[in-house]
C-alpha cells in the first residue's frame, strides 16, 4: 500500500503540497501555508522525490 493511500489529507490540501513543492517553496513555509506539521510536508516531498527519481 501505498504511504498516500493513507492519508487524511483533503485532495485540495495535496494539490496545494504539490504547488508549493513545484514551486521550490521550503517546507517549513508549506507547512505553515497549510496549516500541516513539517514532518508531513518532509514526508510528502521526501514521496514526490523518489517518484521523480525512479521516472527518470
Amino acid at each position: 500500500m501505498s504511504p498516500m493511500n493513507r492519508s487524511k489529507i483533503s485532495d485540495y490540501k495535496i494539490k496545494k503540497i504539490i504547488k508549493c513543492f513545484c514551486s521550490n517553496i521550503a517546507t517549513t513555509k508549506t507547512a505553515e501555508i497549510l496549516e500541516l506539521n513539517r514532518n508531513t510536508i518532509n514526508r510528502y516531498f521526501r514521496i514526490f522525490r523518489e517518484v521523480i527519481f525512479e521516472k527518470q
